[in-house]
């Protein structure tokens, strides 16, 4: 429906559709695109009249969109709990995905549960910046751009050695080994319940996760086998592994750019 608009009203509306869905971290994600989906449609139909989404929704798209969001259900305490798990969840799972591949299979909970924290804190700064810039009407000069270019590594700089430093305080006597073939059951379990889960729960925004992931979990269980650790301490095995790793982002990229791309355009 959106390639249906003009030029001014699908920028009107876009702007608009960052607005609102960056201030969704916590709240209903089905109530928040029906919302977009009922403004989408008073736009194209306000179009096929001649009248542009500005002057049918009004000049100020901030306002609009403020006071519709105040309508919305605030969430609950509960809601945003289970929020924070998913997102500490998921970076706790990557996380330990990063480890699979090495001979020998360690993971440390408390090392993953504040990677996991660091994310959720870096998820929930990157929505109230993007909610809080979509609007403004600064034009910055050019020594304004560098600066925002300096502060954009600064901060990335900052984030990459948080992490670092958690990595390197965090205790070792926490660490936990899974002997063979203990790692390998573990391995095949951990992507039994991720193909599992996607495909009852049905969430499309993870399908693009499932390649990498398999090619990773294949990976560790193959480096962990008797004839894959000589592979894998070869030359040809590491260029294998490489090569490997290479076409799984790629694909995550390419199959993550599709859901993306058919998500704007519903």
């Amino acid at each position: 429906m959106r390639d249906k608009l003009e030029d001014a009203n699908k920028d009107y509306y876009e702007k608009l559709l960052t607005y609102i869905r960056s201030v969704e971290f916590f709240y209903d994600e089905d109530e928040i695109e029906s919302l977009l989906y009922a403004i989408l449609s008073d736009i194209v139909l306000a179009q096929e009249h001649g009248e542009a989404a500005a002057d049918y929704l009004g000049r100020d798209p901030k306002e609009m969109a403020d006071s519709l969001i105040s309508k919305l259900e605030k969430p609950k305490f509960q809601t945003k709990l289970k929020l924070s798990g998913y997102i500490i969840g998921i970076s706790s799972f990557f996380s330990l995905l990063g480890e699979l591949a090495a001979p020998e299979f360690n993971f440390n909970p408390i090392l993953l549960l504040l990677k996991g924290i660091l994310s959720f804190i870096i998820v929930y700064l990157a929505f109230f910046y993007v909610h809080k810039n979509v609007y403004s009407h600064r034009t910055p000069t050019k020594i304004k751009r560098l600066l925002g270019y300096f502060y954009l590594w600064l901060i990335s700089s900052c984030v990459m050695g948080t992490f670092i430093l958690i990595d390197l305080f965090t205790p070792k006597n926490l660490d936990f080994t899974i002997p063979n073939p203990f790692d390998l059951i573990f391995i095949g379990i951990l992507m039994i319940a991720v193909l599992g889960y996607v495909f009852l729960k049905n969430p499309d925004k993870l399908y693009a996760f499932l390649p990498i992931t398999f090619i990773i979990g294949m990976v560790g269980i193959y480096s962990k086998l008797a004839f894959g650790k000589s592979l894998f301490n070869s030359t040809k095995g590491r260029c294998l592994f490489v090569v490997a790793m290479i076409v799984g982002y790629l694909v995550f990229s390419v199959l993550n750019r599709i859901i993306f791309k058919t998500q704007s355009d519903k």
